[in-house]
């Protein structure tokens, strides 16, 4: 229902034998590329002809990239009087240089709803003391992600010393419990966070309450052992911690603007027991593209889309070792394994391969029956006690809507399980004159 066929077939091979030279014609170096790009309808898309069943569709990016979505004349849902939906003729997405002229466009009333790029719990008293300026209303909705910041470490590493020190657990144990989550918590979140471990949330079926604080206890003097332990020995001025090779640990955390602030927090308290991290934000795209290589040390995202219905539908897709988390990308080499049947990429050790094959398993049993919770719990289980995923906290959604806008939400839950606003009906929104 997203992709029309009658619009997109000149641009894929099997229906069109042309369809590279086509490609390279509009820039591409072949069909696959050209056909993902008019076959995209997500907020990435930049055809402003494909046709769409949507309640709006783009048709116009200006040269500063902002978006302009208009009134479908096709949408096929009406309103109990029969008036056809939307009833708002116009969205634009608008690009800001910054996470401040985003704030500032909001507290003066130029924006209209906001939400979806998350709106940091740090500047919530800010929002509602401009509400009456900005005409607008802040709510705090419900968060289902399993993480807002979710640590990985790239254990497929091209180097083999750092891909060494990857695949330790106990180091991967001691880089958690150096995370003062408490503070964390009180100085970005105002203590409205939740600190847990990063996985599915505690409304999980199959969910133990163990598993959500497992080594998220602030402890550096156990840090510290664990390290000691693995023979990572300070130097002489006691600054840095050494690697096996002799050299003092400095690790690249690659993240973008959202995570920026835990992140800056989490450097300082691994700079205590020796770990030395270097922050390095980047651009979205290109974060995104860079993972792809394999390349980096370490890196932050968000883990989402983890609800259990998701777990079920997706046989663990974002935990499913070789396709967890793709904006991660930390087993790279893993992933070509599975994807090409060994014929490519690194043979993950049995552990993964037997955790991968539980979670294609777990998407065939029946939801709630004793395998499904027994292999479910297992499943989770093992990915909490390896700790691939180093969650910190779980806020509440910084909701902001304009005053202006009618039959808008009031609370609710704001999350990619539920596609952000899907829910909320914007196709029912109106302007109040």
């Amino acid at each position: 229902m997203f992709a029309p066929k009658h619009y997109l077939s000149k641009w894929h091979i099997k229906y069109n034998d042309k369809a590279n030279d086509l490609a390279k014609e509009e820039g591409f170096e072949n069909w696959f590329q050209c056909f993902q790009y008019h076959a995209d309808n997500s907020q990435s898309a930049m055809d402003t002809e494909a046709p769409d069943i949507t309640p709006w569709v783009l048709t116009k990016i200006d040269e500063q990239g902002n978006k302009y979505f208009d009134r479908n004349p096709y949408y096929y849902v009406v309103d109990q009087y029969g008036n056809q939906l939307p009833y708002i003729d116009q969205q634009a997405a608008v690009i800001v240089k910054d996470a401040e002229v985003r704030t500032m466009k909001l507290i003066s009333g130029e924006l209209h709803a906001a939400g979806e790029n998350p709106l940091p719990v740090s500047d919530y008293t800010l929002y509602k003391e401009n509400e009456q300026k900005g005409d607008y209303t802040v709510y705090l909705f419900g968060n289902t992600r399993g993480a807002d910041c979710t640590f990985t470490f790239n254990i497929n590493h091209k180097d083999p010393v750092l891909n060494q020190i990857f695949n330790e657990v106990k180091f991967r144990e001691a880089m958690s419990l150096a995370l003062n989550r408490e503070e964390i918590n009180n100085t970005l979140y105002y203590g409205k966070a939740t600190v847990r471990q990063a996985l599915p949330p505690d409304t999980t079926s199959f969910y133990e309450d163990w598993m959500g604080s497992y080594m998220t206890e602030y402890d550096p003097d156990k840090a510290n052992a664990l390290l000691d332990e693995l023979g990572y020995v300070w130097n002489q001025d006691h600054t840095v911690r050494l690697m096996p090779n002799g050299k003092p640990f400095n690790i690249v955390l690659e993240t973008i603007e959202e995570f920026v602030p835990v992140c800056e927090m989490a450097v300082e308290y691994w700079d205590k027991i020796g770990i030395k991290v270097t922050l390095k934000q980047q651009e979205r795209t290109y974060y995104l593209e860079r993972g792809k290589t394999g390349e980096r040390d370490m890196q932050a995202w968000t883990m989402d889309g983890v609800q259990e219905f998701n777990l079920r539908s997706s046989a663990f897709g974002r935990l499913r070792p070789g396709n967890a988390f793709d904006d991660m990308e930390f087993q790279v080499e893993h992933k070509k394994w599975f994807n090409s049947n060994g014929a490519e990429g690194i043979e993950p050790p049995e552990e993964i391969k037997d955790l991968y094959n539980k979670c294609i398993k777990f998407s065939t049993l029946k939801p709630g029956s004793d395998e499904y919770m027994a292999l479910g719990k297992e499943i989770l289980t093992t990915v909490v006690k390896n700790l691939w995923f180093i969650g910190v906290t779980v806020s509440p959604r910084v909701i902001i809507i304009s005053n202006r806008l009618g039959n808008t939400p009031t609370e609710g839950v704001f999350a990619y399980d539920y596609n952000f606003w899907k829910p909320y009906r914007g196709d029912t929104w109106y302007f109040k004159y």
